[in-house]
């Protein structure tokens, strides 16, 4: 009777921990991990594998939860954050990439950054060389003005001085003539 007793406890331990573990397993399926196996078993296996699926959940959590946190600093722009803990075998291959790639894009934003720099170095001295170009065209423009001016000006004194001088060819021609006479 001890017996049946006992194994009829058992039964309902497996039975309770079968339930619990459908209910961990489920939310976990359904992204949840922050289920527990709340009991605890009088029998040492029992409440060795409830202990098991707790760890495995705890763990899971943790992957998930610490690069989900790294991810959401990083597309806030900020790429300081690493993924920090001791991970174990497939977390720890996921730590090293995404810490990888985190300093693969920061390295790549810095360089962005530093061409950005330069370029906008290199257009302030283009802008001034523009700025002087213009200076001096217009200062060239001015000067050209001033030419055109004095040309005119040359121009009317070479006609004036050609009226004049067709003026006393007259005078001339008439005084030749007069001589003549």
């Amino acid at each position: 009777e001890a017996r049946l007793r006992q194994a009829a406890e058992r039964k309902s331990m497996i039975e309770e921990l079968a339930r619990s573990i459908g209910s961990v397993v489920e939310a976990a399926a359904g992204g949840d991990f922050s289920h527990r196996i709340e009991n605890r078993f009088d029998d040492p296996e029992l409440d060795g594998m409830a202990r098991s699926i707790d760890r495995l959940v705890t763990s899971v959590e943790s992957g998930i939860g610490e690069t989900s946190r790294v991810l959401r600093r990083m597309a806030e722009g900020a790429f300081d954050e690493r993924m920090d803990g001791e991970f174990d075998g497939a977390f720890a291959d996921l730590q090293s990439s995404v810490n990888g790639t985190i300093t693969a894009l920061s390295t790549l934003v810095a360089d962005i950054a530093g061409a950005s720099e330069s370029v906008e170095g290199q257009s302030g001295r283009m802008n001034k060389a523009a700025e002087n170009l213009a200076r001096r065209a217009e200062h060239q423009a001015a000067s050209l003005e001033e030419t055109t001016a004095a040309m005119r000006e040359i121009a009317s004194s070479v006609a004036k001085g050609a009226e004049e001088a067709g003026a006393a060819r007259s005078h001339a021609d008439t005084a030749v003539t007069k001589a003549d006479s």
